[in-house]
């Protein structure tokens, strides 16, 4: 998970060892979805694990993900995101978040997370929702 700022490019799938290659979305969902100009990910076609890429097309914006990872990751950031309103706010609860995790700053990223590392967010953030609430 220590990936610093990205993660490397994907080459190999990590869950069925198939090749990995950057194709654009459709591939994967049917469709071209867009997101800031942009319908590139780097898919397995051997199991479907994905992760798209940055602006640029060519960076990965984390890990390859299969189905069940991809799910934690967005009930993460379900969790997370209405916890702040400006890039201050989301930087400083990132940084509260990887102290908690017991992870540096710079790692703290849904996308760098594997399933047992945004389970363990997810505790905590669902916590600190209910802590809120009430």
């Amino acid at each position: 998970m220590k990936y610093g700022k990205h993660p490397p490019i994907p080459t190999e799938c990590p869950y069925c060892k198939g090749e990995v290659v950057l194709t654009e979305n459709d591939a994967l969902y049917g469709r071209k979805i867009y997101k800031n100009n942009n319908c590139n990910i780097y898919l397995c076609f051997a199991c479907m694990a994905s992760i798209g890429t940055h602006m640029d097309g060519i960076t990965p914006l984390g890990t390859m993900a299969d189905k069940e990872l991809k799910t934690l990751r967005k009930q993460a950031h379900d969790l997370f995101d209405p916890f702040w309103n400006s890039k201050a706010q989301r930087d400083a609860l990132y940084k509260w978040l990887a102290k908690r995790l017991g992870i540096k700053p710079e790692d703290c990223h849904f996308g760098h997370f594997d399933k047992e590392c945004v389970r363990r967010a997810i505790a905590i953030l669902e916590t600190t929702r209910k802590k809120k609430v009430k």
